[in-house]
């Protein structure tokens, strides 16, 4: 079977790609580990903490759920719709 000059690409390149993959499972696998974790421990610091505490992962809780829309904005004004 001949392979056309792009499936030849893709094939010499599957290596590379098969590396990104990987990396990229990687850096998710990191990243909901850090997450679930940091959620945890928030989460518990904001029913049994101290009144400090509880407003200080109310502030965080507030700002990251609060963050999508400042990116709205951002690109709202940045493209001028």
């Amino acid at each position: 079977m001949v392979l056309s000059r792009g499936w030849i690409a893709v094939v010499e390149g599957l290596p590379y790609i098969l590396k990104g993959v990987w990396v990229t499972m990687t850096v998710v696998a990191g990243a909901l580990a850090v997450g679930l974790i940091l959620g945890v421990l928030l989460s518990i610091a904001q029913v049994y903490g101290n009144r400090i505490l509880r407003r200080i992962v109310g502030v965080y809780v507030w700002f990251f759920r609060g963050i999508h829309y400042y990116i709205f904005l951002t690109v709202d004004k940045a493209c001028g719709c």
